[in-house]
């Protein structure tokens, strides 16, 4: 967001324990990397419309509004009122609880183009190459392309039966074995697993929605600053 420009950002949440966390997580990191944020607020997913809200949100002259949520708590129409509100050089910007840019089109119309969301998952042709192979082989068997996630849950199946593979078969062992896994080459590229059970494989896509298709606009990796526990 700071990137493509903004110095300013309101965030929003969906009231829910997942659009909180990732709302608050959004404020902490836009704060640390420089940008102030001009104000916070829920909204109802069960509202009629969003047009006393985007007023409001107008009047704090964001560059970029973020929606801590899932696009199924009334999102498609939030993101509809607020891009009549805001005009179209304000960022509106969301995390993978928005990623299903048909539902959006279909829903916001117009109001959809530049809606940009992040989601820690690449594009098959974006993955290294034990992952192209991967995705090559699944297409093949499947006649399908895997998405989202699915290579993430390869690559977690190949690090437990590795974690088991090299147990004595109890529970204790095999979750000692995961935690500080190492993974070289896989269908990610290389990462670890830490002390807290977390990948430190932290890549994020970037995508938008441009004359009503997904689009894919970068790859981003943040410091380790904007992701460490307190």
């Amino acid at each position: 967001v700071k990137d493509a420009g903004a110095r300013t950002a309101f965030v929003l949440n969906d009231n829910q324990p997942y659009g909180v966390g990732v709302a608050e997580a959004f404020r902490v990191a836009a704060g640390q990397s420089g940008m102030r944020v001009v104000g916070t607020a829920a909204w109802d997913a069960k509202a009629r419309d969003y047009s006393a809200l985007a007023r409001d949100i107008r009047d704090a002259r964001p560059d970029a509004v973020y929606l801590g949520g899932y696009v199924s708590n009334n999102g498609a129409r939030l993101i509809e009122d607020l891009r009549k509100a805001l005009g179209p050089e304000t960022q509106i910007v969301g995390p993978d609880g928005f990623a299903t840019p048909g539902l959006i089109v279909e829903s916001a119309g117009s109001a959809a183009e530049g809606f940009t969301w992040t989601i820690a998952a690449l594009p098959n042709d974006e993955l290294p190459p034990s992952g192209r192979e991967f995705t090559a082989e699944f297409e093949r068997r499947f006649s399908s392309r895997p998405c989202c996630f699915s290579v993430h849950a390869a690559q977690t199946a190949a690090i437990i039966l590795d974690a088991i593979a090299g147990s004595d078969g109890s529970r204790g062992e095999v979750t000692e074995n995961l935690f500080g896994a190492r993974v070289e080459d896989g269908y990610l590229g290389d990462l670890e697993i830490d002390r807290y059970g977390d990948t430190t494989q932290t890549t994020t896509g970037v995508y938008r929605i441009e004359n009503g298709r997904l689009r894919f606009e970068t790859a981003i990796t943040p410091p380790a600053g904007l992701l460490a526990r307190e």
